[in-house]
């Protein structure tokens, strides 16, 4: 379950998206937001799987122009993106760097598969 808006001026404006795949211990979540401001990034998990990304891109301010084409989407931006299993909330690192967010999200002990040992 996806859902995306993204409240802008510019028809370009069609969310934002993500990149994310698993391993055996982590979901990892990629997403390229070029322009934003770290501070301006909230970045949410409730119940144990459901991630909110939410931020805003200043429109740039460009003295005496006149614009002749807007295509980058600025504004606020909000995702919210249901998880295929649980994660670690109090485990998961953030980092943004070169207009790119990277998330690492540890899987919850509860949805780490586990051998079970047949006794005889």
């Amino acid at each position: 379950d996806v859902s995306a808006s993204f409240s802008s001026h510019s028809a370009a404006a069609t969310g934002l998206p993500l990149n994310v795949w698993q391993d055996h211990h982590h979901l990892y979540v990629e997403a390229e937001r070029p322009a934003v401001d770290p501070a301006t990034l909230d970045i949410s998990l409730a119940e144990g799987n459901e991630l909110t990304l939410q931020g805003e891109r200043k429109a740039p301010e460009v003295a005496d122009a006149v614009w002749v084409r807007q295509e980058r989407p600025h504004g606020r931006f909000t995702r919210v993106v249901t998880l295929p299993v649980l994660v670690d909330a109090d485990r998961v690192e953030a980092r943004y760097d070169n207009g790119v967010l990277r998330l690492t999200l540890p899987k919850s002990e509860a949805a780490k598969p586990r051998k079970i040992t047949v006794q005889a």
